[in-house]
């Protein structure tokens, strides 16, 4: 058949199969959704990009994801409301997840800490 065209997302949450949960905390990061099936070693294979490039040469694109398996769609979409993001400086990021946990990360210390 004749192939469809990428659909390109920009969403807050995804879910895979309503057993995968995928909450997606930075704006610029785009999705890639590539429907044409194509077998491969006895499965069907369809591609799904989280971090898509539009223009590679932007190059790197900033991209916060959390991941929650065995999540149904319900549960992403109410732990996506409450998951933030907080970015005070160019490497430095505050992370607050759904149960209420936070953590900061400053990647020019190369340190990850539980907040109290």
């Amino acid at each position: 058949g004749e192939e469809e065209p990428p659909v390109l997302l920009n969403s807050p949450w995804y879910n895979i199969d309503d057993d995968l949960g995928i909450v997606s905390l930075t704006e610029s990061a785009k999705s890639c959704y590539i429907p044409n099936k194509k077998s491969v070693r006895g499965r069907v294979e369809q591609l799904f990009h989280l971090n898509y490039l539009e223009n590679p040469e932007r190059f790197p694109v900033e991209t916060v994801l959390i991941f929650y398996p065995g999540w149904r769609k319900d549960e992403t979409r109410i732990a996506s409301e409450k998951c933030s993001l907080l970015k005070p400086s160019p490497f430095v990021f505050h992370l607050k997840l759904e149960d209420g946990k936070k953590f900061s990360f400053d990647f020019e210390n190369l340190s990850i800490k539980e907040e109290q």
